[in-house]
């Protein structure tokens, strides 16, 4: 009940201010990795329940990723499972594997990732603060993102506030049409 009342509330005050909120769901790294397809899809279910309008981002990771080769296809299963609501982005989290590759192998991982994408995507950065094997990305790798038609924005999860001035202060210079 107050989870529900909580979220009235960030809607009535957006309403009030006249602003877009969107919900993130199953995009924290501390969990993502751990959901089962069936736990993945009842936390947007449920959510929907209760709330069928307001946009949502979901977060999709690579599901059952073993081995030391990143296969785009590992992503397959949350993002159609995502994509099967209405009113919904996606957020490509990062993975261990898709984080080990080069900048030039990684942009063409979240671009054979996107290949599946059929709604708007935002893509994931995770920096070392959070796990130890996190690498941020370069300006290189961040700008072929940012050209890349499905991905509308970007997510940095960082400590290092110049890293996400950085971020900002590239998509306004170039004048990118990426929310970072």
């Amino acid at each position: 009940d107050g989870f529900e009342r909580s979220i009235r509330w960030m809607l009535d005050c957006a309403a009030h201010f006249d602003v877009e909120i969107a919900f993130v769901l199953n995009a924290d790294t501390g969990y993502i990795f751990n959901l089962s397809l069936e736990l993945y899809r009842e936390v947007i279910e449920r959510f929907r329940a209760s709330f069928p309008e307001p946009k949502i981002i979901c977060g999709t990771t690579a599901v059952g990723a073993s081995g030391d080769h990143f296969n785009a296809e590992w992503y397959h299963p949350q993002l159609e499972i995502a994509q099967s609501f209405d009113n919904v982005e996606v957020m490509i989290m990062t993975s261990k594997l898709l984080n080990e590759l080069d900048n030039e192998r990684r942009r063409d991982a979240y671009f054979e990732i996107a290949e599946h994408i059929n709604v708007p995507a935002i893509a994931h950065a995770l920096e070392p603060a959070f796990v130890p094997w996190a690498t941020p990305y370069d300006p290189w790798l961040f700008y072929e993102l940012a050209q890349h038609p499905k991905y509308v924005g970007g997510k940095v999860s960082t400590l290092d506030e110049p890293h996400f001035l950085y971020w900002s202060a590239m998509c306004r210079d170039l004048g990118l049409d990426f929310a970072p």
